[in-house]
């Protein structure tokens, strides 16, 4: 039973691979985690029996099941990961990007982009797929490009006109974010449009105060050390502070 389920996942895996994202590829990858699931009950019974007539004490049957079970559970949680990791990975960058640009690929896409950001070499794509999700207007992603570039100005700064104007678009998206605001004011201050980034941090800082009053009070803390670090970035700001000196605090 067990290896006959292994075999119909791998077959239907194989099939889906290529397909294109529809009610039938959707369907078959129900189908799938159905089966993962029969497998995992299939095992889990197995091993119920092994464990049965290897193991008297009944304490120790419980502890063995267990860890049997739990260890399974997360054999099988991995396994469906790679699977839809093979199922949606595109085979190259540009084909990653045109797929980054459809709504329904926002979270597999934005774990790619976090991925691809902590290695220097792929800053620039982890831009571009940060951009394209942008594009399907997720204010999240407008504003974790633009930050990415500000913060790697050097490596990205290229693409800071494109930064600036994705920044916005987040704000337009998300206007009740105060950080959103804060992001647009640490570009405008990299391009060096010094007066615009005193008037978004501003704009940060008058928002967040608003949202402090409406806030829960087991966060108030946290929300009073971000208002510290925002006034204090805008009198980095204000004091004409160097643009390195100021990333180096981020």
């Amino acid at each position: 039973m067990a290896i006959s389920v292994i075999l119909l996942i791998s077959a239907l895996a194989f099939f889906i691979r290529n397909a294109k994202p529809g009610s039938g590829y959707y369907f078959l990858i129900s189908i799938i985690i159905l089966l993962c699931f029969v497998f995992y009950l299939e095992f889990g019974n197995r091993i119920g029996k092994l464990i049965d007539e290897k193991i008297s004490h009944s304490f120790m049957k419980a502890i063995f099941k267990f860890f049997s079970l739990v260890s399974l559970f997360f054999i099988n949680v991995f396994l469906l990961d790679q699977m839809f990791s093979i199922i949606s990975n595109p085979n190259s960058t540009d084909e990653l990007i045109q797929k980054c640009r459809e709504q329904k690929y926002s979270f597999y896409c934005h774990r790619r982009a976090k991925e691809l950001r902590y290695k220097e070499k792929d800053k620039i794509s982890s831009f571009k797929v940060l951009s394209a999700i942008c594009h399907s207007n997720d204010a999240d992603a407008c504003n974790s490009g633009a930050w990415l570039v500000a913060k790697n100005r050097k490596l990205l700064g290229d693409h800071l006109q494109s930064a600036i104007q994705m920044s916005e678009k987040s704000i337009q998206l998300g206007p009740k974010k105060e950080y959103f605001y804060s992001t647009l004011a640490l570009v405008h201050y990299v391009v060096g449009n010094k007066e615009k980034a005193i008037a978004s941090q501003k704009d940060a800082i008058n928002l967040h105060e608003v949202l402090m009053k409406k806030g829960h009070t087991s966060f108030k803390k946290m929300c009073e050390t971000r208002q510290r670090n925002y006034i204090r970035r805008l009198k980095s700001y204000e004091s004409g502070v160097s643009v390195d000196k100021i990333l180096l605090s981020l």
